[in-house]
């Protein structure tokens, strides 16, 4: 069976990791190469799930029909017009798309002096399974974890290749041009006079009643098109808005008792407390998608998306205990964790466990069940 085979691979990775920890390496390259190329076959090679046929059936139409600047999803359909160029077939061409997106990822976890194993492994926890349904987020997904990298030196230079990878972002999925006030986060004063607005606004109006004030008013001073559009945005209504906002809240305090650790770790270096206080502005600006998660599904995917950056501060977090001084010529130290530790570490696995069943396990039969069992790759059925 492929869950067999991917243990296997797991267990091979596993003895590659623990021979380089003996040999003192700290990049654990091979041992994540492994790792990577089982991701990618398992996302790439993953067919018949709950979004294969949609996405055949788009990659196959004629895009010159309605153009592709007015699609919204500009960047995934430039991507579609290059390989139907190159007459590659669909399956191929999610190969590459994959492909690109993998390689994004994984840029982002070489930019910071982490562990990119364990960065991979906790990718593979959660969100990597949702990832083999929705392409388009998973890259957009990849180029928002990418583009926070660039937040940490505060250089103008910087920031703007953080808006120009918002942008591409956007491209594969319109929702992520919401990410642009991340740009400011480095500056309190904006964080003050425009975030923490938008922050409070959003905590007041996470509930359907103040909902309904909101859209009674907006749809009064409408008219014409933009009316019937607003309407029909404002009548949606889906459930398990309360275990997104327990989740948001759960992140939040998680982000903030690991920043609190790593700020006052002696091992911390400077780049780890900047990216530190990032993810710190990440986790709170979460809080303004409240009010949207009672009305569309799918902006369930904003918090998804900061979760590569929240794995990344987690072993930053790790690191605070079990960091090895070696270029300081210090003998590594066994990893002895307070019981506040050990409080944070259980508690980030359970949100894991908790994303994973309400985000992917409720979709088992479209979701789960097709990315264990059908993989072009692997030949299971």
């Amino acid at each position: 069976m492929m869950i067999h085979l991917i243990v296997t691979i797991l267990m091979f990775s596993a003895e590659i990791y623990l021979l380089e920890r003996t040999l003192g390496k700290s990049k654990h390259g091979l041992s994540a190469i492994v790792l990577i190329i089982l991701i990618f076959l398992l996302l790439a090679g993953n067919y018949e799930n709950a979004d294969t046929y949609n996405y055949e059936v788009e990659y196959n139409e004629n895009l010159s029909e309605y153009g592709i600047v007015f699609t919204g999803y500009w960047g995934y359909y430039l991507l579609t017009v290059l390989g139907k160029a190159l007459s590659i077939n669909y399956f191929h061409f999610r190969f590459i798309v994959y492909g690109i997106g993998l390689f994004i990822l994984f840029m982002a976890f070489n930019r910071l002096n982490i562990n990119q194993y364990a960065s991979l492994l906790l990718y593979m926890l959660f969100p990597m399974i949702i990832d083999s349904t929705q392409t388009k987020n998973f890259v957009a997904m990849a180029l928002i974890t990418l583009a926070i990298t660039f937040l940490i030196s505060g250089k103008i230079r910087d920031k703007i290749v953080f808006l120009a990878l918002i942008i591409l972002a956007g491209g594969f999925h319109p929702i992520c041009y919401v990410y642009f006030p991340l740009v400011v986060c480095d500056s309190k004063k904006v964080q003050v006079r425009f975030v923490l607005p938008i922050v409070l606004f959003a905590l007041v109006f996470a509930n359907r009643f103040s909902i309904s004030i909101l859209s009674n008013y907006i749809l009064a001073h409408l008219d014409g098109f933009l009316a019937s559009r607003a309407s029909e945005f404002f009548s949606s209504r889906v459930g398990g808005q309360w275990v997104k906002f327990s989740a948001t809240a759960v992140v939040v305090i998680l982000v903030y008792s690991m920043r609190k650790a790593i700020l006052s770790s002696s091992h911390s270096t400077s780049e780890e407390k900047r990216f530190s206080n990032i993810v710190m502005y990440c986790a709170l600006f979460s809080l303004s998608f409240l009010p949207l998660y009672f009305l569309q599904s799918e902006f369930a995917r904003l918090l998804r998306v900061f979760f590569p950056a929240f794995h990344m501060l987690f072993i930053m977090f790790l690191g605070t205990r079990n960091k090895t001084s070696v270029r300081q010529g210090e003998k590594a130290f066994a990893a002895v964790f307070t019981p506040s530790e050990l409080l944070i570490i259980t508690v980030y696995f359970l949100l894991i466990v908790y994303m994973f069943y309400w985000d992917i396990y409720i979709y088992k039969d479209t979701v789960v069940m097709p990315f264990f069992t059908y993989n072009s790759v692997f030949f299971t059925s």
